[in-house]
C-alpha cells in the first residue's frame, strides 16, 4: 500500500507527541520510508509536518504581497488583528500597486492589477 506525504507526516507527528525517544522514532521512520521506497517524499513529508504543527498550535499563515516592502507598523497592526499570525511578505511588482492578503484559504486582492482586470471584464 502506498502512503501519501500527509499520512506519513501525521503518523510521525503523532509518534513524536507520544514518545520521548526521538532518535529511535526517526530511525524507525527512515527505515519505513526506505523499505517502502518513499525516501523521495521526505521534503513533502516535512512540509506536511510543519502544516500539522501550525494547525495544532493554532497558527494562522498570512501572506502579504505588495510592490514594495511594507512598513513594520502595518505588519504589527496585522499581528494585533490576527492572533497567532505567521506573516510572510512577498514583493510582487506585477501587482502594480495595492496589497494582496491571503489568510488561509481566504484571498483579499486589493491590488491595482486586480482592479484593472475587474474593470476590463466589466467593459467586455
Amino acid at each position: 500500500m502506498k502512503y501519501s506525504p500527509k499520512q506519513y507526516a501525521q503518523a510521525l507527528f503523532e509518534s513524536l507527541k507520544e514518545e520521548k525517544d526521538v532518535d529511535s522514532i526517526f530511525k524507525n521512520f527512515c527505515s519505513i520510508l526506505l523499505r517502502n521506497n518513499d525516501l523521495k517524499l521526505l521534503s513533502k513529508i516535512i512540509e506536511k509536518i510543519e502544516e500539522i504543527d501550525k494547525e495544532e498550535r493554532g497558527v494562522v499563515e498570512v501572506k502579504l504581497a505588495s510592490t514594495k516592502k511594507l512598513e513594520q507598523e502595518i505588519i504589527e497592526k496585522l499581528r494585533k488583528l490576527i492572533k497567532n499570525a505567521e506573516i510572510k511578505e512577498e514583493i510582487d511588482p506585477s501587482l502594480i500597486g495595492g496589497l494582496k492578503i491571503q489568510i488561509g484559504d481566504l484571498l483579499i486582492d486589493g491590488s491595482i492589477r486586480a482592479k484593472l482586470n475587474k474593470l476590463r471584464q466589466s467593459l467586455i
